[in-house]
């Protein structure tokens, strides 16, 4: 997929560009929440509550 985006912006394809900006950005963010809850599984320590 990152060959896509470099031909992407090399195209100034910008709509191929916010689609995989967004993708990452999603994947990113749902890694971040699946550490999140492991750790929180992991450490007794850590409490779920707000």
């Amino acid at each position: 997929m990152e060959i896509s985006l470099i031909k992407s912006v090399l195209a100034q394809d910008y709509n191929v560009i916010l689609a995989l900006t967004m993708f990452y950005a999603i994947l990113t963010l749902l890694g971040n929440l699946i550490m999140d809850i492991a750790y929180a599984i992991v450490d007794p320590r850590v409490k779920l509550e707000a």
